[in-house]
């Protein structure tokens, strides 16, 4: 008998806990009476592996180095976990989710560990969501890559500064969530209870781990998935917040290549969805609608 299980994979500077809300409501629309039993769900945290303190700016080629090392690395250790629950759990088929950089690295983790990990034929990919989650720049994009390259290191360093929980507090609010992605954001009415958590229990080198983590992961080495995603032979699911203009641009670009792709070749389907009043952070902003279409998608697959 199958038993199907949802991974969600938080975002940047976020935690496990970001997506409980949306997949407790999830499995209680798809499975409303025997969710805890008939539809596990599982949470990574990342960093997976602990980050050393960085003193010094990292060089051109520790990046190269680093880069393997990076989205890569994080999938392998979610994939070691995967199979973990496998075998204790018995899941047969997976439903992964992940936000922003979870979703980059849920990508590297299907395209690229997946089918190259001993062992891992026997864990079923049944779907990918994405929410917000950027796909990498063409491989021949050289100059945007340095650019973005040069932006996460000048964000590196500004992590490396913070230190306490007021720190937190006047990065995120003053200067991280005032970026045009998130919207209107900082308008919330539950913005202030979002800000309180996100800026409490952090441990002083928590800055200077996440900086490691962005240069390790930067969309700058990432490479170009799109072709992956709307060629994937298991269902696909994109959702970008319509005020989250970027993002809302590279769902419509995928929609567009999707609808080419399947004029010339069998694919699963890869299905785009924007999500109104919502910008960067869709499913906090927008739970409900969210979950409606997550469930619209994942619900024919669970039976």
């Amino acid at each position: 008998m199958a038993r199907h299980a949802l991974l969600f994979l938080h975002g940047f500077m976020g935690s496990a806990s970001d997506g409980v809300p949306l997949i407790e409501a999830l499995r209680a629309r798809l499975r409303p009476e025997t969710a805890e039993a008939t539809l596990p769900a599982y949470f990574a945290n990342f960093p997976l592996a602990p980050a050393q303190p960085q003193e010094e700016p990292l060089v051109d080629q520790q990046l190269k180095e680093q880069m393997e090392a990076g989205l890569k690395g994080q999938a392998r250790q979610i994939l070691q976990r995967m199979m973990q629950q496998q075998q204790i759990h018995g899941v047969t088929h997976w439903h992964i989710m992940g936000y922003s950089l979870g979703g980059r690295i849920a990508q590297a983790l299907v395209f690229d560990v997946l089918p190259c990990v001993a062992g891992s034929e026997t864990l079923q990919l049944a779907s990918l969501t994405l929410l917000a989650a950027h796909p990498g720049m063409p491989d021949t994009a050289h100059e945007l890559r340095t650019q973005r390259l040069e932006q996460d290191q000048r964000l590196a360093e500004r992590l490396c500064a913070l230190k306490t929980p007021a720190d937190w507090r006047a990065f995120l609010d003053q200067f991280w969530y005032t970026l045009p992605l998130f919207g209107a954001l900082r308008t919330h009415p539950e913005y202030a209870g979002f800000l309180h958590r996100r800026t409490q229990c952090r441990h002083p080198n928590e800055g200077q781990v996440w900086a490691k983590l962005l240069m390790q992961t930067s969309n700058a080495n990432q490479r170009d998935y799109r072709e992956d995603l709307v060629r994937a032979t298991f269902p696909v699911l994109y959702l970008a917040g319509a005020q989250d203009a970027k993002y809302a641009q590279v769902g419509q670009d995928l929609a567009q290549r999707a609808k080419a792709a399947t004029k010339t070749e069998s694919a699963a389907g890869f299905c785009y969805h924007e999500v109104s009043q919502a910008a960067h952070m869709l499913h906090f902003e927008q739970p409900e609608s969210c979950v409606n279409l997550c469930a619209e998608h994942l619900g024919p697959l669970l039976w």
